[in-house]
């Protein structure tokens, strides 16, 4: 009895010890978020950040400059998440082929919607190790490599790196699905607890004339970010009038004549505006797709107005509200 309790003890001491919810752990720096594995065979997530929270829509890469990062892990998990109908259908025995004449088969649509998204997502989140039991032909004198000239992963098109064989394809499919399935999906309930994220929403615009003298400021159009990398299916929901018409109208920057002397900015002059948002899956909205919807909400009325990518050089704000307008 004493080692059975022994036993039961240190099984749910091990659940707590592997659980997502409890090793995920995301580190801020170099405007980065870590999201940490909670499995070594599976990479951290690393996407860039504005103010401690993650960066939604434009994003800023150099080569060689910016902080490495992989938001294509990041979608595909957060993807993983809201196919739940699509993986309660899919066949983890044999490999779905997509047949157009049973297009209307639903649980065949869902089982090949999750099939290449897990093949996807295997292929951006698992490690080199990882890969290689379950993407290399078993038969090859080429060594694998899973990353472009670029240190990109590469999409990976079939299980067990064999085009013409089904039979090597399936057992590397099933070997796949009874060794990772699993925890991937719990670890995939750990992003946008409670249904939603907060962060901020970066869009790259532009100043659409020359200096105002008379209204003492710069013009600029208020263009709002949407998909990208990171969440490839992301909508913005306005509420009210003076959203509605949000990315419609010039909003004035206010800018004194000295400061607009020593910015340079002149007519057509690229920005990039940040604004605080909440963002949500869209209900209903994944049933027939891999493309998960998202949507978001403003949660300000203020507009940081930047005069780089990296948005390190502010250089004013701008309250949709009561700011000066026109179209």
């Amino acid at each position: 009895m004493q080692k059975k309790l022994l036993f039961l003890w240190l099984t749910a001491l091990g659940t707590f010890i592997l659980s997502p919810c409890f090793t995920l752990a995301q580190a801020s720096g170099e405007n980065t978020i870590t999201y940490s594995s909670p499995y070594d065979k599976f990479v951290d997530i690393t996407i860039q950040s504005h103010n401690g929270l993650p960066r939604f829509g434009d994003v800023h890469y150099v080569r060689g400059k910016t902080p490495p990062t992989n938001p294509r892990a990041y979608n595909e998990l957060l993807k993983m998440k809201y196919l739940e109908s699509a993986y309660a259908d899919m066949d983890k025995e044999i490999i779905t082929t997509y047949n157009q004449s049973r297009s209307g088969d639903k649980q065949l649509e869902h089982s090949y919607i999750a099939q290449s998204q897990l093949r996807i997502l295997a292929g951006n989140i698992c490690t080199e190790n990882e890969l290689k039991k379950y993407f290399c032909p078993e038969k090859t004198t080429t060594p694998c490599t899973f990353t472009d000239r670029y240190g990109q992963r590469k999409v990976l098109g079939y299980w067990g790196g064999d085009r013409g064989n089904l039979f090597a394809q399936t057992r590397s499919y099933t070997s796949f699905v009874k060794a990772n399935l699993s925890e991937l999906q719990q670890w995939s309930k750990s992003m946008f607890k409670d249904d939603k994220e907060i962060g901020y929403m970066v869009g790259r615009t532009y100043v659409t004339e020359s200096y105002d003298f008379k209204n003492k400021g710069y013009w600029i159009k208020a263009q709002l970010g949407g998909g990208s990398i990171l969440i490839s299916d992301l909508r913005f929901v306005p509420y009210g009038q003076k959203q509605n018409n949000l990315t419609r109208l010039k909003f004035l920057l206010p800018i004194t004549p000295d400061q607009a002397k020593s910015f340079g900015l002149q007519h057509r002059s690229p920005v990039f505006i940040a604004t605080k948002v909440k963002v949500y899956p869209v209900k209903g909205a994944q049933s027939s797709s891999d493309r998960v919807a998202f949507a978001y909400e403003l949660l300000t009325t203020t507009l940081e107005v930047f005069r780089n990518p990296a948005l390190t050089d502010k250089i004013g704000e701008i309250d949709f509200e009561s700011a000066l307008t026109k179209y």
